[in-house]
């Protein structure tokens, strides 16, 4: 038996190997340089394993560094029969490209290549799991060599062939680092030199979605213009057990492979629970849309959702567990219709009408008003605000003329018809025809009748002659042009190329006064821009009342120089 002292020297240079005395013990033979044997020693199971634990430990250490692999998120794809499982590495960047005398004999004072990579092992009902002893396991990834992740990475790993749903299975999940290093000349790997992180178990649940209910959708649109519809639903969902669960609800799969959780409202309390979803889905993004039957629809992906209770303490640790997908169809089938309104006013040649819109922006009809007089129909395009009601200006109408009107779509050459609604326009109080002048009359108190024409013009449109106050007779008093500028509605406007002013009684009849200008010292001014017409009111023996107008305004208390030459409106009492 060799003495302690002799034991502890170059101890770690020797190749231990054992055997079992009895069934508590272990016969430990020391082998020393040459294959001369340096010691036997009969210890305790406890402190041998002691012992070979801490021997394990350091060598993964050497190998490893600090570099650390946990799990984050399981999560199936039954239908696939494959599981995807997220993980994290930590600290690869402290991963050694090289190592020497920490392993078999015949490499250990060699300097080696010491490539590390992970991965997962899976076994199904228990929870032992090596990487000798497994049922599933995943590819692995590199993490130093020619390529080399830093002090922290995302993976994602496939497990194929491993469906998490059958018999409410628990399967264990352990992830594990592991060198080329390792490798002895028969490819064996021992396993105490496998670095594994914390096993995570997954227990399969029969939770699912019992009944789906569309109850709403309404189409509008955002700031930009773009349409979508909003839809409101509710899931009767369940699942089978509320052991360790920290929280349970519905997910729907969006289309770019994340996840969209809607817990239920009693979180772990209840197994079941009627759960509100919303949607909202852009019209580009559709299945189908059908404009030959107003359909729309689009396929979603739901299922039941469990997150377990944290058991590790650790911040950062996730545990999502989820049914099988099931697939619903939201649609939306809302007919455009056309509605048309009462018409709001009406004059001898134009109307304003009320038409009103719905669900027609969401297919792409073109809308508007059709309108007739039994001679001819017209037909006027209009943008439709999908909301209120809009007012739409029907103008160039044949006077004192019975017009039908209705609103209407059309999606692809098919139109379809609000209920018709009918108006009248007023009789023509303007000249009723081309053999001018002609007196108007205008529905004023006073009863006066002004004359279509300026004096020494044949259309109502032509400027006529520029006179010296007093020259003519027939002026307009101050009295009756403030008459007319108090009682008609005045409207910049153009008649035939000339700008003027047009006064609209309160019977609908009206005036053109084109804007003249005036004439002075050989020379006019301001013609096309202002007019400027006399009244038979001196100011005094100077200045005389006057009407002036521009764009955007009219004034009846104005003044001139008598010996100005400005235009003259006939008028005449009734």
């Amino acid at each position: 038996m060799a003495q302690g002292g002799t034991v502890a020297t170059g101890v770690h240079n020797w190749k231990w190997d054992w055997d079992t005395v009895g069934d508590t013990g272990w016969l430990l033979i020391g082998i020393g340089t040459g294959g001369i044997p340096g010691a036997i020693i009969t210890v305790g199971k406890e402190v041998f394993d002691h012992y070979n634990n801490q021997q394990n430990e350091q060598k993964r250490a050497v190998l490893y560094g600090d570099c650390t692999i946990s799990i984050d998120e399981i999560r199936p794809d039954n239908a696939n029969s494959v599981t995807y499982v997220y993980a994290t590495v930590r600290n690869a960047n402290t991963l050694p490209d090289y190592v020497f005398r920490v392993m078999y004999d015949h490499v250990c004072n060699e300097e080696t290549r010491n490539l590390v990579s992970c991965g997962i092992v899976v076994r199904a009902h228990n929870e032992y799991v090596t990487a000798h002893i497994n049922d599933y396991r995943s590819r692995t990834t590199q993490l130093n060599g020619d390529v080399k992740y830093g002090s922290e990475a995302n993976l994602l790993f496939t497990i194929p062939g491993l469906d998490l749903t059958k018999n409410l299975s628990t399967y264990y999940f352990r992830p594990y680092l592991t060198s080329t290093r390792l490798e002895t000349n028969y490819g064996d790997v021992k396993e105490g030199y496998i670095k594994y992180g914390e096993t995570v178990p997954y227990t399969a649940f029969n939770g699912e979605i019992v009944e789906f209910k569309q109850y709403s959708a309404d189409y509008s649109t955002d700031l930009d213009g773009y349409g979508f519809v909003h839809y409101f639903t509710t899931a009767h969902a369940n699942i089978t057990s509320l052991d360790n669960v920290e929280e349970w609800g519905v997910y729907i799969l969006e289309e770019d492979g994340t996840y969209r959780y809607e817990p239920s409202e009693f979180k772990a309390a209840k197994l079941e629970d009627w759960i509100t979803l919303y949607f909202n889905i852009n019209k580009i993004d559709y299945d189908e849309i059908n404009n030959d039957y107003f359909f729309a629809s689009k396929k979603i992906k739901m299922g039941v959702y469990q997150k377990l209770k944290n058991p590790t303490g650790n911040y950062d640790y996730l545990s999502y567990f989820y049914s099988e997908p099931q697939e619903y169809e939201l649609t939306y089938d809302e007919k455009p219709t056309a509605k048309t309104g009462d018409y709001v006013s009406v004059t001898s040649t134009s109307a304003v009408v009320k038409t009103k819109y719905e669900y027609c922006t969401f297919w792409n009809a073109t809308c508007g008003i059709e309108y007739t007089n039994n001679d001819k129909t017209e037909t006027l395009i209009v943008f439709p605000n999908d909301e209120d009601e809009q007012e739409i200006n029907l103008t160039e109408l044949t006077p004192n003329t019975t017009y039908n009107y209705r609103a209407f779509y059309e999606v692809k050459g098919k139109k379809e018809y609000g209920e018709y609604k009918s108006f009248k326009t007023e009789e023509n109080l303007l000249c009723p025809d081309s053999n001018h002048p002609h007196w108007i009359d205008l529905g004023l108190p006073s009863g006066t009748q002004w004359r279509c024409c300026n004096e020494g013009a044949s259309t109502p449109e032509a400027y006529g002659g520029y006179y010296q106050f007093g020259q003519v007779s027939s002026e307009p008093t101050l009295e009756q042009i403030k008459e007319l500028v108090s009682n008609c509605t005045y409207q910049w406007t153009t008649q035939n190329g000339i700008n003027g002013g047009k006064f609209t009684g309160p019977n609908g009849g009206s005036i053109f006064l084109p804007a003249a200008g005036f004439y002075w010292n050989g020379g006019l001014y301001y013609v096309g821009s202002y007019g400027y017409y006399w009244s038979s009111s001196p100011l005094d023996v100077d200045y005389a009342s006057i009407l002036v107008f521009t764009s955007g305004s009219v004034y009846d208390g104005g003044w001139d120089y008598r010996t100005y030459g400005l235009s003259v409106r006939p008028v005449r009492k009734n």
